[in-house]
């Protein structure tokens, strides 16, 4: 009889405390509305460092592309997007890593220029990479215009309505002769 009345006391406590986690809950202030902050804890230091700056400026310069310089210094190419972001905007340390970075791209483009015009060997292979790398500036556009055949071009609304009902009472013709066959007509 001991355990049961405890049983029916721990029992009763129970909703009673629910009741007061609910009610501080309703008390709690409401969630502002602003953006929830992700990444690194305020105050935490940033992986961006002005050795990190240069070991992947230097990698840049050789037209590696920025997911495998970012990959070759431990971190995600995300990061590294993050940070060019974080420049455009003009957060330091973060501007100064997009303008290194947007110098060190330059240099690539333009070490691949000077190496495709200097011709020699491997001048055709530095022209192949600047075509397909930096394809709207180096590739070869043409351009293509698509003209829709002569006949349709001289129908008016009444001759292409006819037409587009030849082609239905064909259409159901064929539908016709195959459900008859059983197979698809020749």
């Amino acid at each position: 009889m001991k355990g049961q009345a405890r049983a029916v006391a721990l029992s009763e406590e129970k909703p009673a405390a629910t009741a007061t986690k609910r009610a501080k809950r309703r008390v709690a202030p409401a969630k502002s509305p602003e953006k929830k902050r992700t990444g690194r804890p305020l105050g935490a230091s940033t992986l961006l460092t002005p050795q990190m700056t240069e070991s992947i400026c230097k990698m840049l310069e050789i037209a590696v592309p920025e997911k495998y310089a970012a990959e070759a210094n431990g971190i995600h190419e995300d990061t590294l997007t993050t940070w060019k972001r974080q420049g455009q905007e003009g957060i330091e340390p973060y501007a100064t890593f997009f303008r290194a970075v947007t110098r060190a791209r330059a240099k690539a483009v333009a070490n691949m220029h000077v190496r495709a015009l200097g011709g020699g060997k491997g001048s055709s292979g530095a022209l192949w990479f600047l075509e397909r790398r930096w394809w709207r500036e180096y590739a070869q556009h043409q351009r293509v215009e698509i003209t829709p055949p002569d006949p349709v071009l001289a129908m008016d609304d009444d001759d292409l309505d006819e037409e587009i009902a030849e082609q239905r009472q064909r259409v159901e013709e064929y539908l016709r002769i195959r459900d008859r066959r059983g197979k698809p007509v020749k």
